[in-house]
């Protein structure tokens, strides 16, 4: 516990907030000890990353797979058309469904952990008052 002459270099729920928006979702809430929405969130947050890199990873291998086979000719302007065209359908899924609910995740992560804070913060200065 505190003493009411001691300070808090940074309170919890700004604790909180830098660690959801800088390290990951859900971490801010594992700060907090709520570890089952924080885990709920990370967990859901994995989920998104890998259904993005997954669908990354195959395209690059259709990519090399065409390049292997013969259907790009071994030219460089070739082999760049072909990577810009595959970097295209990367975009289109980066800003697919997986993409969308790991942002709103994150933002979920972010101002819900500032708020369970919040009212953390008051209860410890409520404590310290007495």
């Amino acid at each position: 516990m505190m003493q009411s002459g001691d300070k808090a270099l940074m309170k919890k729920s700004t604790k909180a907030v830098l660690l959801s928006a800088l390290v990951f979702p859900g971490v801010g809430h594992l700060y907090l000890k709520k570890t089952l929405f924080g885990g709920l969130l990370a967990i859901a947050s994995f989920v998104c990353i890998y259904d993005i890199m997954s669908k990354m990873m195959q395209n690059m291998q259709q990519m090399v797979d065409r390049m292997q086979s013969g259907y790009v000719p071994p030219d460089m302007t070739a082999m760049l058309e072909l990577a810009s065209s595959q970097t295209a359908g990367m975009e289109a899924h980066l800003s697919g469904t997986s993409a969308v609910i790991f942002v709103i995740l994150w933002l979920v992560a972010v101002f819900d952990s500032y708020r369970v804070g919040v009212v953390l913060d008051k209860e410890d200065d409520t404590v310290v008052e007495r």
